[in-house]
C-alpha cells in the first residue's frame, strides 16, 4: 500500500462491490457516509457521500444508474463513455449523471486517483438537482467540494458530532449544486466557444474572442472564469485537449496528426500540454483505451 492509504473501516468490502463494482484491495481507500450514519443528509435528498482512492486501474459500469450523481475528480483521470464517445474527466473536472442512464468509466493516467461524488436521492425534488437531464463532463473548481467532504470524513472519524456532521453536510449540499449550476451552457461566451470549436487550429487571442461578444478583454476573463472556472486561454486548451481525446481513439490518425488538427505546432509541445491535462502520454492512452 502506498505511503499515506489506509484501509477504510466505514464501508465492509461487500458494499464496495455491491455499490461500486470496483475491485477493492490493498491499494484502494473508499469512505462513505450515508443516510443512517447521518439523518441530515435524507434531509437534504443526498442517498450517499463517498471519498474513494485508489493507486491502481479500475472499471466501473452500471447499466442503469439508480440516482442523481456529482462526481467530482481530485486527482488523477479518468474516461466516462455516454452518447457513443469517451469524455475525459480529469482533475478538476466533474462528471454528472442523472437517475435511469448507463454509467461506464475507467482510469487513466499515472496514480493515484481520488475523487469525491454526491449522489442525490432518484425522488429528490430540489430543482436544481433534477436540472441534471443528461450526463455531461465540465471542467470547474472542485476544492471547496472537497474540502467539505474531507471535513465531513474527519468529523466522522473523530468525534462524530451530529451538528458539526450536519453542517458540513449542508456545505457539501451547496458546493454540489454550484457545480451542478456550472454546467449549465454558457450562456454569454456560447458563440466564442462555438467559434473556437470549429477552427482549432487558429491561434486566438484574446481579443479576437473579445470581439465576438462585444466584450472587453478584462470582462470577458471574468465571465468566462464565472461561467467555466478557467480563464478564457485555459478553456481553449480544454476545448483542443479533449478533441484531441477523441481523434486519439482512432488507429488511423496519428498522433502528429492528431496534434496538427487541434491547433499545436509540434508533436512535443502537444504531448507536453496533454501530459499536465490527462496525466499520461497521447500514445499510453490511445493504447489505455484500447484495453
Amino acid at each position: 500500500m502506498r505511503q499515506g492509504l489506509k484501509r477504510a473501516s466505514v464501508l465492509p468490502q461487500k458494499n464496495i462491490a455491491n455499490s461500486f463494482l470496483y475491485q477493492p484491495g490493498r491499494n484502494y481507500d473508499c469512505w462513505m457516509c450515508d443516510a443512517v450514519v447521518l439523518p441530515a443528509l435524507e434531509r437534504l435528498g443526498i442517498e450517499k457521500v463517498y471519498i474513494v482512492t485508489h493507486c491502481g486501474k479500475d472499471q466501473y459500469r452500471e447499466p442503469s444508474f439508480p440516482c442523481y450523481l456529482v462526481s467530482a475528480q481530485v486527482r488523477g483521470a479518468g474516461a466516462s463513455l455516454f452518447d457513443g464517445t469517451w469524455h475525459m474527466v480529469s482533475a478538476p473536472g466533474v462528471h454528472l449523471c442523472c437517475p435511469g442512464q448507463q454509467v461506464q468509466t475507467h482510469s487513466v493516467g499515472r496514480p493515484p486517483h481520488q475523487f469525491v461524488q454526491v449522489r442525490y436521492r432518484a425522488d429528490c425534488e430540489d430543482p436544481i438537482v433534477r436540472g441534471i437531464t443528461s450526463q455531461q463532463v465540465l471542467s470547474a473548481d472542485i476544492d471547496s467540494l472537497r474540502l467539505a467532504a474531507e471535513g465531513l470524513r474527519h468529523e466522522h472519524q473523530t468525534s462524530g458530532n451530529q451538528h458539526l456532521m450536519a453542517h458540513w453536510a449542508g456545505l457539501i449540499d451547496v458546493c454540489a449544486k454550484e457545480l451542478i449550476d456550472r454546467s449549465r451552457p454558457p450562456s454569454r461566451l456560447r458563440p466564442v466557444w462555438k467559434a473556437v470549436d470549429a477552427d482549432l487550429t487558429h491561434r486566438w487571442t484574446l481579443d479576437e474572442m473579445s470581439e465576438i461578444v462585444n466584450l472587453s478583454v478584462q470582462h470577458l476573463r471574468r465571465v468566462s472564469i464565472a461561467e467555466t472556472g478557467v480563464s478564457p486561454m485555459r478553456y481553449v486548451a480544454r476545448l483542443r485537449l479533449e478533441r484531441a481525446a477523441i481523434l486519439i481513439r482512432s488507429e488511423r490518425t496519428s498522433i502528429e496528426r492528431v496534434a496538427w488538427a487541434v491547433g499545436f505546432s509540434t508533436r512535443h509541445a502537444f504531448t507536453r500540454a496533454f501530459i499536465r491535462h490527462f496525466g499520461t502520454t497521447p500514445g499510453r492512452f490511445r493504447q489505455q483505451m484500447k484495453g
